[in-house]
């Protein structure tokens, strides 16, 4: 198999003493499960169990954020926009900071952050509009990026995801440090090899984040100088995982619990931005950011930094746990 998660799955199935395969020869996008007594078909780490309409809604990052809302679970404000508006000028104003996002991508993708002026948020949706018709417009949430992983009604894993960043020595520019930083054993290039971190592409992005602390390529950093390549800790553009299940507080457990369940999810990943996992999000004004129905597993596997944290044979045992406690029913009935 190609995909690292599927490679991953079957690697833990064997484990288990499961059975896994391709449901089709040569397309990996469905598996065949057994256990021996019953097989199941899933989508990567999609379950059997989701339904259509709650995969769709979560595609729909308006639509989850409304439901989301309604339940009185913290999300970030936000309108939808299609261009530079009177309305989308006026919530710049209100909020200072905002971010600018495709309504239906993931992994990052046609993100911009740290939006501060009208010249930039003219740029930021002229870049989201090339990736997706319908764009949010959401106040910047600060503090740190997390993920929480909930399978099955429990909270598995959590990780921080740290942006990027590379530390001045006096004397090596920006673009050196990069290429330092990407020849770190723990990273890789190929998204489908099993290491804790990806190398950071230099792209648009990041020469727009480096232009904001008063950097280029060619800068060289003073002594232990910090210079940020993303705003954000995204593990697909080079993020830094760290293990974070020991520290989520209960209040933050429970609503992360809520989120799934109003959502109507069994398998999902929390995208979290608040000061501290460890503390109540009503008090650090944090807010859910993203739900994704198809949740990367491999971070809480090995994370950069952290205890190892066996999401994926969690989520293996989940997928037969009916199978199993209706086999204890029938053995129980017939003792």
């Amino acid at each position: 198999m190609k995909n690292l998660h599927n490679k991953l799955i079957a690697k833990r199935a064997a484990e288990l003493g499961y059975s896994c395969r391709p449901l089709v020869e040569g397309e990996e996008d469905f598996l065949e499960i057994s256990n021996g007594e019953t097989t199941l078909i899933i989508n990567k780490t999609r379950s059997h169990r989701l339904t259509v309409v709650a995969g769709m809604i979560t595609k729909n990052k308006a639509v989850c954020s409304a439901l989301l809302s309604r339940a009185g679970l913290p999300v970030p404000e936000e309108i939808t926009v299609s261009s530079l508006t009177p309305e989308a000028a006026a919530f710049l104003r209100e909020h200072d900071v905002v971010v600018v996002k495709p309504n239906d991508t993931n992994r990052g993708v046609g993100i911009t952050m740290d939006i501060r002026s009208e010249a930039e948020l003219a740029e930021a949706i002229e870049n989201g509009l090339t990736y997706s018709k319908n764009l949010l417009l959401q106040r910047q949430v600060e503090g740190r990026d997390y993920r929480v992983l909930v399978i099955d009604g429990e909270v598995v894993g959590v990780l921080e995801n740290c942006p990027p960043c590379v530390i001045g020595d006096g004397e090596s520019t920006v673009e050196t440090l990069i290429r330092r930083l990407n020849a770190d054993p723990r990273r890789t290039a190929d998204k489908d090899e099993f290491l804790p971190m990806l190398q950071v592409q230099i792209d648009d992005e990041v020469l727009r984040i480096l232009a904001h602390q008063g950097c280029e390529l060619d800068s060289v950093p003073m002594i232990d100088e910090v210079v940020y390549l993303r705003k954000n800790g995204n593990e697909y553009t080079g993020g830094m995982n760290v293990d974070r299940t020991d520290e989520i507080c209960p209040e933050n457990i429970e609503i992360a619990l809520a989120t799934v369940k109003a959502l109507d999810l069994d398998v999902a990943g929390l995208d979290i931005r608040t000061a501290d996992i460890a503390v109540p999000m009503c008090e650090t004004r944090g807010a859910i950011i993203e739900v994704n129905v198809l949740p990367g597993m491999n971070g809480h596997m090995a994370p950069a930094l952290g205890k190892p944290r066996d999401s994926i044979g969690k989520y293996l045992q989940y997928l037969f746990k009916e199978t199993v406690t209706h086999e204890k029913k029938a053995y129980a009935q017939h003792a």
